[in-house]
């Protein structure tokens, strides 16, 4: 999981850092500045293990770098301060694979969003975005494919999480309920009409309630009913070449990455 780094000073908390899964905190770690303290908090589900002070010195004395460990984030926070983790950080950090557009060599040519939308019938993407990250990042709202994600509670499995960690939509199980859009605290999931599809012959004559008792097709029941779709970013899940947004960019302002590679953070 993930855990969030708050400093307080004269009153005012600002967040600090993020730890990601295999960063250490505590220790010898403090923040010896006048009047500011450090506060760790769980930003997601998280699984903490609990060393006590004197097993880690015994540890730390046998093994020099594991104190090392210890030291690093304390190293991390104080050389870049509070400032990083403005508005907008915080669900960027708990991302898997995370779409940014770097503001110094975007020419507004929306080549990022129209090759989207050539590849998926529509834009899974919005370059403008919901916040702009402390320095050049802008990120455009798309799918972070957290680490942690609520939106894959699905009682049939219209969600899922590929082995690779890309998070898509399976549209032939999505039942159009809206329940992973609303748990998606980044509005990165949205709702759109299903395309009708053409009904054979034998359906026009079927009445529906027969249909509906036999209506399977490779052991999946037709969800002829579900007028809508759960649509999202899967990271161009199934063609090969990787993203079309970043692949179509002609400046390499559009990256995809995990967030400790584009900002430095959240890893020792």
């Amino acid at each position: 999981g993930f855990v969030r780094v708050v400093r307080r000073r004269d009153g005012t908390e600002r967040w600090a850092d993020y730890l990601r899964p295999g960063d250490t905190f505590g220790g010898p770690q403090r923040d010896t500045a006048a009047g500011a303290f450090l506060r760790y908090e769980a930003a997601s589900v998280a699984e903490v293990f609990l060393i006590d002070r004197d097993d880690l010195q015994d540890l730390a004395g046998a093994h020099p770098d594991l104190a090392h460990a210890f030291e690093r984030p304390a190293r991390r926070e104080d050389a870049r301060g509070a400032e990083p983790a403005q508005r907008g950080l915080t669900g960027a950090l708990q991302a898997h694979q995370l779409l940014v557009i770097d503001t110094r060599l975007c020419v507004d040519c929306d080549n990022c969003v129209d090759a989207c939308e050539r590849r998926h019938g529509m834009p899974r993407l919005d370059r403008r975005g919901t916040a702009t990250i402390d320095g050049p990042w802008q990120v455009p709202t798309s799918c972070y494919h957290c680490v942690d994600p609520l939106c894959l509670y699905c009682s049939v499995d219209g969600i899922v999480r590929e082995p690779s960690g890309e998070i898509r939509i399976v549209e032939e199980n999505c039942i159009g309920c809206g329940q992973c859009a609303e748990r998606c605290p980044y509005d990165n999931i949205f709702m759109v009409a299903r395309e009708p599809q053409r009904r054979s012959l034998l359906e026009w004559l079927v009445p529906k309630p027969v249909r509906r008792l036999f209506g399977v097709r490779d052991g999946r029941v037709i969800l002829e009913d579900h007028e809508q779709l759960a649509v999202k970013c899967d990271l161009c899940h199934g063609y090969g070449d990787g993203p079309a947004c970043v692949r179509s960019c002609p400046t390499g302002a559009a990256q995809r990455d995990e967030p400790a590679a584009i900002f430095g953070v959240g890893r020792s």
